[in-house]
Protein backbone atom coordinates (compact mmCIF):
# COMPACT_ATOMS: atom_id res chain seq x y z
CA UNK A 1 0.00 0.00 0.00
CA UNK A 2 2.37 2.94 -1.36
CA UNK A 3 -0.73 5.29 -0.25
CA UNK A 4 -0.82 6.72 3.06
CA UNK A 5 -0.18 6.04 6.15
CA UNK A 6 -0.67 3.44 5.39
CA UNK A 7 -0.48 1.94 5.93
CA UNK A 8 -0.73 1.96 7.89
CA UNK A 9 0.99 0.64 4.64
CA UNK A 10 -1.51 2.36 2.70
CA UNK A 11 -3.20 5.35 4.36
CA UNK A 12 -4.47 8.09 2.25
CA UNK A 13 -2.30 11.66 1.11
CA UNK A 14 -2.94 13.74 4.01
CA UNK A 15 -1.66 13.95 7.49
CA UNK A 16 -5.15 12.75 8.50
CA UNK A 17 -4.56 9.18 6.87
CA UNK A 18 -2.89 7.65 9.03
CA UNK A 19 -5.21 8.89 12.16
CA UNK A 20 -3.55 7.22 15.07
CA UNK A 21 -0.19 7.15 13.83
CA UNK A 22 1.05 10.10 15.39
CA UNK A 23 1.51 10.06 18.82
CA UNK A 24 -0.63 7.14 19.99
CA UNK A 25 -0.48 6.06 23.09
CA UNK A 26 0.25 2.09 23.75
CA UNK A 27 -3.36 0.58 25.06
CA UNK A 28 -3.83 -1.82 27.56
CA UNK A 29 -5.69 -4.70 25.69
CA UNK A 30 -6.89 -7.79 26.74
CA UNK A 31 -8.49 -10.67 24.70
CA UNK A 32 -11.78 -11.54 25.20
CA UNK A 33 -12.23 -14.43 22.95
CA UNK A 34 -10.88 -15.71 19.09
CA UNK A 35 -11.77 -17.15 15.84
CA UNK A 36 -12.45 -15.28 12.54
CA UNK A 37 -15.52 -13.72 13.54
CA UNK A 38 -16.03 -13.34 16.91
CA UNK A 39 -12.20 -12.45 18.01
CA UNK A 40 -12.21 -9.12 19.78
CA UNK A 41 -9.70 -6.71 21.43
CA UNK A 42 -11.12 -4.99 24.60
CA UNK A 43 -9.22 -2.02 25.06
CA UNK A 44 -8.79 0.98 27.63
CA UNK A 45 -11.70 3.53 26.84
CA UNK A 46 -13.97 1.27 25.29
CA UNK A 47 -12.40 0.65 22.17
CA UNK A 48 -13.09 -2.59 20.60
CA UNK A 49 -11.38 -4.50 17.62
CA UNK A 50 -13.88 -7.02 15.41
CA UNK A 51 -13.45 -8.61 12.26
CA UNK A 52 -15.40 -6.59 9.81
CA UNK A 53 -19.14 -8.24 8.65
CA UNK A 54 -21.67 -7.92 6.04
CA UNK A 55 -23.08 -4.73 7.36
CA UNK A 56 -19.91 -2.85 6.97
CA UNK A 57 -19.48 -3.49 3.04
CA UNK A 58 -20.77 0.09 2.15
CA UNK A 59 -18.92 2.07 5.24
CA UNK A 60 -15.25 -0.11 4.04
CA UNK A 61 -16.19 1.02 0.73
CA UNK A 62 -16.65 4.92 1.77
CA UNK A 63 -13.89 4.82 3.62
CA UNK A 64 -11.53 3.77 1.32
CA UNK A 65 -12.83 6.03 -1.67
CA UNK A 66 -12.60 8.85 1.48
CA UNK A 67 -8.97 7.99 2.49
CA UNK A 68 -7.30 6.62 -1.13
CA UNK A 69 -9.43 8.22 -3.61
CA UNK A 70 -10.58 4.98 -4.52
CA UNK A 71 -10.86 1.41 -3.01
CA UNK A 72 -8.21 0.21 -5.00
CA UNK A 73 -4.82 0.91 -3.85
CA UNK A 74 -1.65 -0.75 -5.32
CA UNK A 75 1.22 -2.12 -3.19
CA UNK A 76 4.55 -3.81 -4.82
CA UNK A 77 2.46 -3.63 -8.35
CA UNK A 78 -0.71 -5.85 -7.47
CA UNK A 79 -3.69 -4.57 -7.68
CA UNK A 80 -6.01 -4.48 -4.14
CA UNK A 81 -9.92 -4.27 -4.27
CA UNK A 82 -10.25 -2.93 -0.61
CA UNK A 83 -13.67 -4.00 -0.49
CA UNK A 84 -12.89 -7.59 -0.86
CA UNK A 85 -10.18 -7.55 1.58
CA UNK A 86 -10.31 -9.34 4.70
CA UNK A 87 -10.70 -6.56 7.62
CA UNK A 88 -10.46 -5.46 10.90
CA UNK A 89 -12.81 -2.35 12.54
CA UNK A 90 -12.52 -0.24 15.89
CA UNK A 91 -15.43 0.25 17.70
CA UNK A 92 -15.93 3.29 19.62
CA UNK A 93 -19.57 2.45 21.49
CA UNK A 94 -21.29 2.20 18.39
CA UNK A 95 -18.93 4.31 16.14
CA UNK A 96 -16.51 2.84 13.60
CA UNK A 97 -13.65 5.06 14.32
CA UNK A 98 -10.61 2.75 12.37
CA UNK A 99 -9.99 0.06 9.49
CA UNK A 100 -7.51 -2.16 9.13
CA UNK A 101 -7.65 -3.96 5.58
CA UNK A 102 -4.72 -7.14 4.75
CA UNK A 103 -4.29 -10.17 3.25
CA UNK A 104 -2.38 -13.22 4.06
CA UNK A 105 -0.52 -15.78 1.59
CA UNK A 106 1.95 -17.95 1.54
CA UNK A 107 2.79 -17.55 5.14
CA UNK A 108 2.79 -13.76 5.46
CA UNK A 109 0.23 -11.01 6.03
CA UNK A 110 0.05 -7.60 4.11
CA UNK A 111 -1.38 -4.78 5.69
CA UNK A 112 -2.80 -2.81 2.72
CA UNK A 113 -4.62 -0.08 4.96
CA UNK A 114 -4.83 1.32 8.08
CA UNK A 115 -6.16 4.42 9.05
CA UNK A 116 -8.06 5.75 12.07
CA UNK A 117 -11.18 8.53 12.39
CA UNK A 118 -9.89 9.74 15.91
CA UNK A 119 -6.33 10.61 16.89
CA UNK A 120 -4.44 9.98 19.89
CA UNK A 121 -6.94 7.37 21.36
CA UNK A 122 -4.10 4.30 20.46
CA UNK A 123 -6.86 3.35 17.38
CA UNK A 124 -4.36 2.44 15.15
CA UNK A 125 -2.04 0.71 17.56
CA UNK A 126 -5.04 -1.48 18.26
CA UNK A 127 -5.36 -2.34 14.46
CA UNK A 128 -1.88 -3.13 14.27
CA UNK A 129 -1.25 -5.33 17.26
CA UNK A 130 -4.85 -7.23 16.22
CA UNK A 131 -3.55 -7.93 12.75
CA UNK A 132 -0.05 -9.20 14.31
CA UNK A 133 -1.90 -11.27 16.75
CA UNK A 134 -4.36 -13.01 14.38
CA UNK A 135 -1.41 -13.60 11.67
CA UNK A 136 0.41 -15.44 14.02
CA UNK A 137 -2.75 -17.44 14.69
CA UNK A 138 -2.94 -18.43 11.47
CA UNK A 139 0.41 -19.26 10.92
CA UNK A 140 2.24 -16.45 9.80
CA UNK A 141 5.76 -16.15 10.17
CA UNK A 142 6.36 -12.07 8.86
CA UNK A 143 4.16 -9.01 8.53
CA UNK A 144 4.97 -6.49 6.12
CA UNK A 145 3.29 -3.17 4.41
CA UNK A 146 4.09 -0.56 1.90
CA UNK A 147 4.22 3.42 2.67
CA UNK A 148 5.42 6.07 0.31
CA UNK A 149 8.80 7.55 0.29
CA UNK A 150 7.21 11.56 1.52
CA UNK A 151 4.90 9.60 4.74
CA UNK A 152 7.73 10.28 7.44
CA UNK A 153 5.18 9.79 10.18
CA UNK A 154 4.23 6.70 8.89
CA UNK A 155 8.03 5.74 9.03
CA UNK A 156 8.49 6.60 12.65
CA UNK A 157 5.10 5.15 13.48
CA UNK A 158 6.03 1.60 12.36
CA UNK A 159 9.74 1.25 13.51
CA UNK A 160 8.35 2.90 17.29
CA UNK A 161 6.58 -0.36 16.97
CA UNK A 162 8.87 -2.90 16.05
CA UNK A 163 8.78 -2.88 12.31
CA UNK A 164 12.37 -2.50 10.01
CA UNK A 165 13.11 -1.17 6.86
CA UNK A 166 12.80 -4.09 4.54
CA UNK A 167 12.58 -2.95 0.79
CA UNK A 168 12.88 -0.06 -1.29
CA UNK A 169 11.23 -0.33 -4.81
CA UNK A 170 13.05 2.95 -6.64
CA UNK A 171 10.36 4.28 -9.35
CA UNK A 172 7.30 2.14 -7.83
CA UNK A 173 4.68 5.18 -7.24
CA UNK A 174 5.94 6.51 -10.74
CA UNK A 175 4.79 3.07 -12.45
CA UNK A 176 1.70 2.95 -11.04
CA UNK A 177 0.80 6.47 -11.82
CA UNK A 178 0.21 5.28 -15.19
CA UNK A 179 -2.92 3.48 -14.12
CA UNK A 180 -3.56 5.61 -11.07
CA UNK A 181 -3.60 9.09 -12.42
CA UNK A 182 -4.89 10.90 -9.66
CA UNK A 183 -1.84 10.15 -7.66
CA UNK A 184 -0.59 13.69 -7.05
CA UNK A 185 3.78 14.44 -7.93
CA UNK A 186 4.57 16.22 -4.69
CA UNK A 187 3.69 14.45 -1.39
CA UNK A 188 3.74 15.25 2.20
CA UNK A 189 5.88 18.29 3.29
CA UNK A 190 6.50 19.22 -0.73
CA UNK A 191 8.41 16.07 -0.87
CA UNK A 192 8.09 14.28 -4.57
CA UNK A 193 6.43 11.74 -4.32
CA UNK A 194 8.40 8.58 -6.10
CA UNK A 195 9.33 5.28 -4.23
CA UNK A 196 7.43 2.75 -2.30
CA UNK A 197 8.97 1.53 1.13
CA UNK A 198 8.58 -1.84 2.67
CA UNK A 199 8.81 -2.49 6.54
CA UNK A 200 8.29 -5.73 7.40
CA UNK A 201 8.72 -7.58 11.40
CA UNK A 202 8.91 -11.21 12.13
CA UNK A 203 5.69 -13.55 13.95
CA UNK A 204 6.34 -15.89 15.73
CA UNK A 205 2.91 -18.81 14.37
CA UNK A 206 0.92 -19.72 17.58
CA UNK A 207 -0.45 -23.19 16.83
CA UNK A 208 -1.39 -23.31 20.27
CA UNK A 209 -3.99 -20.46 19.89
CA UNK A 210 -5.01 -21.91 17.09
CA UNK A 211 -5.82 -24.99 17.86
CA UNK A 212 -8.17 -23.69 21.00
CA UNK A 213 -10.42 -21.58 18.61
Amino acid sequence: MWERFPPAGAIRHAKRAMGAACGVRRPQAIVRCCGPRSSELALEESIVIRARLPGDEAWIAEMLTRWWGSPVIHTRGRRHDGRRLAAWIAMLGDRRTGLCTYRIADGECEIVSLNSLEESRGIGTALLRTAETQAARSGCRRICLITSNDNLAALAFYQKRGYRLSALYPGAIDRTRRVKPEIPEIGLGGIPLRDEIELSRTLVPSSADRKDC
